[in-house]
């Protein structure tokens, strides 16, 4: 840092100023990443003043879709998100489309990290799959499709989602463009959501397929890669039906800390309620059901405060609902079934998609409902 400001005071306003802005920008960045927030918003400003002065547009959209990333670090509120996108709403008009391709993929996927907004996300997508097709970037092709195929998941079409990363796949192998490193990334995507299908056994191929893979893989991003493998690990470990305890508790540890240790909140709340209820899951496997309870409470307290994420308020709602089912506490299950129904359903006529399998879903747990109203009733009946 102390040798880049330096060389900038060798270079000129006048002359130099795309230069400049870029060095600012790069310090930024590397403030935010080795956490020295003090210096931040001098470098940021630094950079935005050049920017705006000598109308720099393309150099505006790289620093504001680059925040996007790092948000977490950067701001507090989501407005600011929303200030950084419309402040270069512009962007599409750029001559560079490589840069308006990348910038549509960074929007996308904060709009679906972030904002739980799947609609949104697939609008900046759809325009970043175009221009990448159009303009052979195959590369970001390969990763725009990837964050298709989770809207696809969040939306609850994990079908889709699987012919869209096979897809992606097929683009990889026949693209020497497209690195081991980021081939690594799309096969991870592929292990999820054949884990959301419940496919475990494709799952596990996958999985296997990426572990040998991640031999040639190098860098700092190797250890993030990882704590994808470790958490899906764990979760094709829980399925099994001589599933080990200690197995399944050392890949959630080991996942969560690397999460942890990267600093990415977008990522990092986003699987550590998803570590919360494979935890839960496993409590309950091995028959400690109030721990499993306390595990999906902290899971549901966690996507309330960092997403407010309808869909997985549900999910949340419905496990900790079957848990107390299964400690005969059917009063209480019924209350946390309501609230289950009342999420899913919100979260459907939020997202506009609501399809049979859904409204199936529904039908099912109002009749779950039903019967254990009777069980209640049943109940008051032998306490009289």
């Amino acid at each position: 840092m102390i040798e880049s400001l330096k060389y900038i005071k060798k270079l000129s306003l006048k002359d130099d100023s795309d230069i400049i802005s870029k060095i600012y920008i790069y310090l930024t960045l590397s403030a935010i990443s080795i956490r020295k927030y003090d210096k931040v918003n001098n470098f940021y400003f630094s950079a935005k003043k050049i920017i705006r002065q000598n109308h720099l547009n393309e150099l505006l959209v790289l620093l504001n879709m680059s925040l996007c990333v790092e948000i977490s670090a950067l701001y507090q509120t989501k407005t600011d998100v929303i200030a950084l996108v419309e402040e270069v709403s512009f962007f599409k008009t750029l001559k560079n489309k490589a840069l308006v391709s990348r910038a549509n993929y960074i929007f996308g996927r904060v709009y679906l990290y972030l904002f739980n907004n799947f609609i949104k996300s697939m609008e900046y997508l759809i325009e970043c799959l175009k221009l990448a097709q159009e303009n052979n970037l195959y590369s970001i092709e390969a990763f725009c499709k990837c964050i298709i195929s989770l809207c696809y998941l969040e939306s609850g079409n994990n079908v889709e989602a699987i012919k869209y990363i096979n897809n992606v796949l097929d683009v990889a192998h026949s693209n020497n463009s497209i690195s081991v490193t980021e081939r690594v990334s799309i096969k991870i995507d592929l292990i999820w959501a054949y884990l959301k299908e419940d496919m475990n056994k494709e799952a596990e191929v996958i999985l296997l397929k990426t572990i040998k893979l991640m031999k040639v893989v190098e860098g700092v991003y190797k250890d993030y890669l990882y704590s994808f493998i470790f958490l899906y690990s764990a979760e094709i470990e829980l399925k099994k039906d001589n599933c080990s305890f200690e197995k399944v508790n050392t890949y959630l540890i080991l996942s969560k800390n690397i999460y942890k240790s990267f600093g990415d909140v977008f990522i990092y709340n986003s699987k550590l309620d998803y570590i919360y209820k494979l935890y839960g899951d496993l409590y309950i496997k091995f028959g400690n059901i109030d721990e499993g309870i306390s595990c999906y409470i902290k899971g549901l307290n966690l996507v309330k405060k960092s997403s407010l994420n309808l869909r997985k308020i549900s999910i949340f709602y419905g496990l900790i609902a079957n848990g107390y089912e299964l400690k005969k506490d059917f009063k209480l299950a019924i209350e946390y079934y309501k609230s289950m129904d009342w999420y899913s359903d919100r979260w459907e006529k939020n997202n506009s998609y609501k399809t049979s399998q859904a409204i199936h879903k529904q039908y099912e747990l109002r009749q779950k409902q039903e019967s254990l109203r009777l069980l209640v009733d049943d109940n008051k009946k032998l306490e009289k």
